[in-house]
């Protein structure tokens, strides 16, 4: 990196922020550091600075070949696992009977899908800078020897000076120098809601970025006016260039569920290696040492570990993945990480932006008050006019529309209007467009002659038309407290001259009314007008402009709450999901929006950048779950409150729709971007809303946990099965009797129950309650300690049938094949029959509907049919050592199936009785 300039005031030296920053200069000083001027550098000049500070460009981050990335996909615990059992499923398969090679290509088609969706997962980082990279390929306008040029923006040096017009992007961050009615949308940098005043003032103290009015950086939007700049930082140095090395420095957190998943890999592994291990032991020490049976042993526990290793399991969660993205897609959503769908479920905490989300995104008329009459619920499609008031309003809405910028367009073959212009503006227009105004029309019975721009500085505008024979007039809109200075009367219908004299009471009431309108967090406007006598005709032939105006009224603006979003955050807190706004609006509108909401919003949960800059992370941890409401924040200060309520273990999703939020949204749990937002964010984001509403993200949310109780669901059912053949080996052993099952007829059983019906679960719909649960928390495994009892019972319950069934057989007749025959059955079909019941442990089996999911009744009667195809063909007969079963030796094994489901039943009721004793305790 080439050194900077070695002046102490210099921001890019290591003291600046001790000392004075950009904005903090006048423009001479940002001459003199810079060593620049007016008529900008010299050839020579920005070659000497292009070799000391590199092109205006983002660096590219280092990337990964295709098989690098490729192989890293094979560093997971459940992968290694499931190699081993596919070699071990190839070697039988050589070693016995050819059908065996269809439980390695099953478990071969897990490891080739788990490996594919992480290859493409790990490129998305590299998506993200890349989007970034968009950002800055454009011209601009230099100057450069005292003569203007367009150059490519990458080769632009900090001390150039350049001139940035309506509708151009800021080519790099520039203190501005020269301003002319200048806006600037900086949404994208700064999450400010609407264009941004610029001026060239020199600032004193120290502002967030958002307030920087002398500053422009590279990213955002010129909307109107005209400035002259001097750059003062390119390419990595730029607020964008700072916002990318977050992004690229950031290492993505597995996710809640990669984390679970491994962790039960690990501990998985280590419990089929034991009991490998045991089953050999035991079986040497019960059959004896001679070469054959430990063959045997060995293969048999071999076999058990391959049985025990649920190897559908990373096929059945791919799918369950993608069930769950094609129901959230349904929804307005993209799920852009297929694992993502599933920490949906486990999220506890919602950090939202307002704007677009929370709210409409458009700004819209709500309060219209006069001195005389207050109108509180401004409908603009039937607005609420009576006789009275109807004067005083259509006044104040005709100086909105006139003293206006915007203008409206029918849409063809419709009736509504499409406003374009600034949103203040366009809120003003809607506004009298929905009282009846026609803009045209008025504009040709009062004619606009001349305009004082808003400004910054001036805080108002002000439009002169032709009025009248003896008279033009002056309509005036801007900041109360500014308009309110040029006022000396008021208007008011009852009396004859339409005004009177602005008395100490009725400025005080204007006063309250004012303050009341900006405590609700309304963007709060002042309207005017003053009549001039004769006929000027630009404001040059006006002596005082701002000097015995007509005060009207206030209109109070604000962008409206979406329909759904007070019931959406209802619906968080009743599912335990706390919810929090972040916003880089002032504090009063973002106090007032949250109180909307019904959060609980008071002077302590309401935090602004400025004091949450100076807590330590430790402070920030201590109190963030209290703070409802952030406002004025910049990109760290998103990036630090995500980071505080990971701290506290919290599962959290952040959205966003500007550069500035990527880092926060790489960094969150969720990342979710709105779908009308920059790429940058779209790229990094998890989730993508095409609808930007804050209830399609609660509508994931609910997905993701169906998810995550579809892929319980299937681990409880896997290794309930898998478990049973395990136990039923090891009483075998115990009691010294022959193997109840050959390694043929476990790897059949498993082919079974870890396909058709496994796969099925990943089909089921969301139970009554799953909104009304607390989220499932990050630290909690994948089985709690209601799954896992169901697991042993089951599996002990199942050992204990077939065993019973097996001896039972062998007891009566002697015959090993039937009574090994009558086990393996009994084993099948409980799989088979048993999945109704895993369905869900929360209802009782005789009130689900067994219709509701068709793929499981499917799987089912396939099931049932492999098992007979395996019982009465000759050529299974003979694979898998087995013998046609009679009609009564059906029922001994349906007996032994109804008794399992009863018994499952009956332990599902006991949690249930339990779950609803704590629930009332609580």
């Amino acid at each position: 990196m080439p050194k900077k300039i070695p002046n102490k005031l210099d921001p890019h030296h290591p003291h600046a922020r001790k000392t004075a920053q950009w904005y903090q200069m006048t423009s001479d000083h940002i001459f003199e550091i810079q060593k620049s001027r007016v008529g900008g550098l010299t050839e020579k000049e920005v070659a000497e600075r292009l070799k000391k500070y590199g092109p205006n460009a983002l660096p590219k981050a280092d990337r990964l070949g295709g098989v690098a990335i490729f192989f890293n996909q094979f560093k997971s615990p459940l992968v290694y696992i499931l190699l081993i059992a596919a070699i071990i499923s190839l070697g039988f398969a050589f070693f016995h009977h050819s059908t065996d090679y269809i439980d390695a290509i099953v478990i071969s088609v897990a490891v080739f899908i788990n490996v594919v969706i992480g290859f493409f997962q790990e490129r998305k980082a590299q998506r993200a800078l890349e989007a970034l990279q968009e950002v800055v390929t454009a011209e601009t306008t230099v100057v450069r020897d005292g003569e203007r040029q367009r150059i490519d923006i990458r080769d632009l040096v900090p001390g150039d000076v350049v001139e940035i017009g309506a509708g151009d992007k800021i080519p790099a961050d520039c203190r501005l120098v020269e301003v002319t009615s200048f806006l600037v949308e900086e949404a994208a940098l700064t999450g400010e809601s609407k264009a941004v005043a610029k001026n060239a003032d020199t600032i004193s103290e120290e502002r967030i970025l958002a307030e920087r009015e002398n500053m422009a950086y590279l990213g955002t939007v010129a909307v109107l006016g005209q400035t002259r700049a001097v750059v003062v930082s390119t390419g990595i140095d730029t607020q964008i260039g700072k916002i990318a090395e977050m992004v690229a420095g950031r290492d993505e957190d597995l996710t809640p569920l990669q984390k679970k998943l491994e962790k039960f890999s690990k501990k998985l592994s280590y419990i089929v290696l034991g009991i490998s291990i045991f089953i050999f032991v035991l079986g040497v020490f019960t059959t004896g040492t001679d070469l054959a049976n430990m063959i045997v042993m060995f293969e048999t526990a071999v076999a058990v570990a391959v049985a025990a290793i649920p190897e559908g399991l990373v096929i059945a969660v791919t799918i369950v993945l993608a069930v769950g993205m094609q129901r959230i897609l349904k929804e307005h959503a993209l799920v852009r990480k297929l694992l993502a769908a599933e920490t949906l479920g486990s999220t506890t905490v919602i950090c939202t932006d307002k704007t677009g989300t929370l709210t409409e995104g458009k700004m819209r008329v709500a309060h219209i008050v006069t001195v005389e009459n207050t109108l509180e619920e401004f409908d603009h499609s039937s607005p609420n006019l009576g006789k009275e008031d109807a004067e005083e309003f259509a006044l104040l809405l005709r100086i909105g529309m006139l003293c206006n910028d915007a203008f409206s367009e029918r849409q063809e073959g419709s009736d509504e209007y499409e406003f374009q212009g600034m949103p203040t503006e366009s809120a003003l227009l809607q506004a009298a467009v929905g009282v009846g105004l026609d803009q045209k029309q008025l504009n040709k019975e009062t004619p606009r002659l001349d305009t004082v721009p808003f400004d910054s500085s001036s805080k108002y505008m002000a439009t002169l038309h032709k009025f009248s024979k003896d008279e033009q007039i002056v309509y005036l809109k801007g900041a109360p407290e500014r308009v309110l200075d040029f006022c000396d009367y008021v208007y008011t219908h009852t009396s004859k001259t339409k005004h009177k004299k602005i008395t100490k009471d009725i400025k005080e009431k204007i006063q309250k009314q004012y303050e009341t309108m900006s405590r609700q967090g309304l963007r709060v406007l002042a309207l005017a007008y003053r009549k001039e006598k004769g006929h000027p005709k630009s404001f040059k032939d006006i002596s005082a402009v701002t000097d015995q105006c007509v005060f009207v009224g206030f209109v109070g603006i604000k962008d409206p709450l979406r329909q759904s979003a007070k019931e959406t955050v209802d619906l968080c807190k009743k599912a335990g999901v706390e919810v929090v706004m972040i916003t880089g609006d002032h504090a009063l509108t973002a106090r007032a929006i949250g109180f909307e909401l019904g959060l609980k919003v008071d002077e302590s949960n309401v935090l602004e950048g400025v004091a949450l800059r100076e807590m330590t992370d430790t402070e920030l941890q201590e109190k963030v779950q209290d703070i409802k409401v952030y406002a004025r924040v910049s990109p760290e200060d998103k990036l630090r409150i995500v980071n505080a309520w990971q701290a506290r273990g919290q599962v959290v999703a952040m959205t966003g729709d500007g550069v500035n939020d990527a880092p926060a949204l790489k960094k969150a749990d969720i990342g979710v971007a709105l779908g009308s937002g920059t790429e940058v964010a779209k790229e990094t984001a998890d989730l993508v809303l095409l609808d930007n509403r804050f209830s399609t993200i609660v509508t994931a949310v609910k997905e993701g946990r169906v998810i995550y109780d579809n892929i319980k669901k299937i681990v409880l059912y896997l290794l309930s099965d898998s478990f049973a053949e395990v136990i039923l080996i090891i009483l075998a052993l115990i009691f010294g009797w022959p193997i109840p099952l050959l390694v043929a007829q476990i790897l059949y059983i498993n082919l079974i129950n870890d396909s058709l019906p496994a796969l099925a679960l990943t089909q089921e719909s969301a139970e009554k309650s799953v909104m009304e649960e607390s989220p499932h928390k990050r630290d909690k495994p994948i089985l709690d300690t209601e799954h896992k009892a169901v697991i042993g019972f089951v599996s002990g319950i199942s050992a204990l049938a077939a065993i019973v069934v097996f001896w039972y057989i062998l007891d009566s007749t002697g015959d090993i094949v039937y009574a090994r025959t009558m086990a393996f059955t009994t084993l099948a079909i409980k799989s088979i029959m048993y999945v109704f019941s895993i369905r869900s442990l929360k209802e009782p089996l005789l009130r689900m509907n067994p219709l509701s999911n068709k793929y499981l009744l499917m799987s089912v009667v396939v099931g049932i049919g492999l098992q007979l195809l395996a019982l009465y063909t000759p050529f299974f007969n003979k694979i898998l050592q087995t013998v046609p079963l009679t009609a009564s030796d059906w029922g001994i094994v349906l007996l032994a199936c109804a008794v399992i489901i009863i018994m499952l039943e009956m332990i599902k009721a006991l949690f249930r009785t339990k779950l609803f004793a704590s629930t009332e305790k609580v």
